[in-house]
C-alpha cells in the first residue's frame, strides 16, 4: 500500500505542476481561444490534484523546473510541437490512469479528463491557424 501512496502522490505532484504550465501557457498563449483552453486545463488538473489529495491526505508541492521552462522550451520548438508534446504526455497519463481506477474509483472521471486534455491539445493546433 506503500508504494501506491507514493505512486498517488507522484500523480499529484504531476497534475499540481500541470496547473502551473497550463496558467503560464494561457499567460503567454497566441490568442484568446487557445488562453481559455489552457485556463480550462488548469482548473482541471487542479480539481485533479484536489481529487487525490483526498486519497493521500497528503500537501504536496509542485515542481518548478517543468512550469518555469515551458515557455522557453515554447520558444524553442514552436507552438505546434509543443502543443504535440503536451498531447502526448496527457494521452500518456490517461493510460497511466488505468491501473489505479479499480481501487480508487473517482480517479476514472480523471483518467477521462486525461484523454480529453490530450484531445483539446491537439484542437489548439487548429486553432493556431486562426
Amino acid at each position: 500500500m506503500k508504494e501506491k501512496l507514493n505512486s498517488l502522490k507522484r500523480l499529484q505532484k504531476g497534475e499540481l505542476e500541470g496547473v502551473l504550465i497550463y496558467k503560464k501557457l494561457e499567460k503567454y498563449a497566441p490568442n484568446e481561444e487557445i488562453a481559455k483552453i489552457f485556463n480550462q486545463l488548469a482548473v482541471d488538473e487542479g480539481r485533479h490534484a484536489s481529487i487525490l489529495h483526498s486519497y493521500t491526505n497528503t500537501t504536496v508541492k509542485a515542481g518548478k523546473l517543468k512550469p518555469n521552462l515551458i515557455i522557453p522550451l515554447q520558444k524553442i520548438i514552436g507552438w505546434k510541437l509543443l502543443l504535440k508534446i503536451i498531447a502526448g504526455e496527457e494521452y500518456k497519463g490517461y493510460n497511466n490512469y488505468e491501473s489505479y481506477v479499480e481501487e480508487f474509483p473517482e480517479l476514472a472521471q480523471v483518467r477521462m479528463d486525461e484523454k480529453r486534455h490530450g484531445d483539446m491539445a491537439l484542437k489548439c493546433i487548429d486553432l493556431l491557424r486562426k
